[in-house]
């Protein structure tokens, strides 16, 4: 809680990701969406003290009665796992911008320098604010890959460029 409160006290925006991440949202019953969801958002905005507007659901997994649960629950925005241009006009299935992960969809290309790569295209066509650029990733993934000293990397490449 202590590292949530710092993050969101030096500006950092907090998003809420529900509290156990469950394998499939969609199968969830009406109570356990409720608690998932809602009460999550609830809990990080009492430990932030800040509005928590985006959601990303686990692993990407959402159908339209889950994006009801995210709406009521007061989220603006949300995000799938889906890696695509981020034209999409559904402000509760958004696409991700960039995975810590060397995913398919990289076509080969390893994720930090992809991640360069859609940073610049985003600011080249859509003059994307550097908050709207969404760097995602697991711990887990990140120490598999031994991927801190790139990440390290892109940040301090984001800040040099666009802060």
């Amino acid at each position: 809680q202590d590292q949530i409160r710092n993050l969101a006290d030096q500006g950092f925006e907090i998003g809420a990701h529900t509290y156990g991440h469950p394998m499939d949202l969609k199968i969830l019953n009406d109570e356990q969406l409720e608690l998932q969801i809602v009460d999550c958002r609830k809990f990080l905005q009492e430990i932030a003290r800040q509005s928590i507007n985006w959601f990303c659901y686990p692993r990407g997994r959402y159908d339209d009665r889950v994006k009801g649960f995210v709406e009521r629950a007061g989220f603006k925005k949300a995000r799938t796992t889906a890696v695509e241009i981020p034209w999409a006009l559904d402000r509760l299935a958004l696409p991700t911008s960039i995975h810590c992960y060397n995913r398919k969809e990289y076509k080969g290309k390893d994720w930090l320098r992809y991640a360069k790569y859609w940073i610049k295209f985003l600011d080249g066509n859509f003059k994307a604010p550097a908050n709207e650029v969404h760097i995602w990733g697991h711990a887990w993934e990140i120490d598999k890959y031994g991927d801190w000293e790139k990440l390290e990397k892109l940040f301090k490449w984001i800040s040099r460029k666009y802060l």
